[in-house]
């Protein structure tokens, strides 16, 4: 019995590895702006600098960087973090593709 348990495992794991796909490539990481703060600013692959509003969501795709400043000239980081879509997506713990801003730079999961 230990043996086919065994055996019906080795050839399930390539079957559950292809199922672990990235399910917030496709619409990205959604990134909401919950600070008390109404002036956070964002740049998206070192391009514009655009207002983030309070309460405002803004989504980053796995092709992308996404920089958040509290200036707005996109000088004067605000999260000092890394400001790509793994950075963001490693603080999604419960995969539903949102992260949010709270005060103090504080990014956590939504």
């Amino acid at each position: 019995m230990l043996a086919f348990y065994l055996a019906g495992n080795f050839f399930a794991m390539p079957f559950c590895s292809a199922i672990e796909e990235d399910l917030c490539a496709k619409d990205g990481i959604a990134i909401k702006n919950l600070t008390l703060r109404s002036d956070l600013w964002y740049s998206r692959n070192k391009g514009d600098c655009t207002l983030l509003s309070r309460h405002q969501v803004t989504r980053i795709k796995p092709e992308e960087t996404l920089e958040i400043f509290s200036d707005l000239v996109c000088r004067t980081p605000y999260c000092a973090n890394s400001p790509t879509y793994s950075y963001y997506k490693s603080l999604d713990k419960d995969g539903d593709c949102t992260i949010r801003i709270l005060p103090e730079a504080n990014l956590t999961d939504m």
